[in-house]
């Protein structure tokens, strides 16, 4: 997996980041991120989440990097207004 062009290693910490929204076992997205063999994946984790912002991905994609970042220690000012909540439309 450390071979993968960073586009699937992107795609890969998208899904690592989904599940760990799934489930919260932090310890688990970590070793699941282990085989990627990034050097440092906490500063891993907040580069995808900033370039995801910076490049306008999807909303849904962003914020589960940017919580599992965040949970990692590294919450960036760019990544606070994924962190509020999503409104709910109003009933009518």
């Amino acid at each position: 997996m450390s071979d993968l062009a960073r586009r699937y290693k992107d795609d890969y910490t998208v899904l690592v980041a989904a599940g760990y929204l799934a489930d919260g076992d932090l310890q688990a997205a970590i070793d699941r991120l282990a085989p990627l063999r990034v050097g440092n994946v906490f500063t891993y984790v907040r580069d995808v989440a900033e370039r995801y912002i910076s490049q306008q991905g999807d909303a849904q994609e962003i914020r589960g990097l940017v919580i599992l970042s965040c949970a990692m220690g590294y919450c960036t000012a760019p990544m606070q207004p994924f962190l509020l909540p999503t409104p709910t439309p109003a009933a009518p």
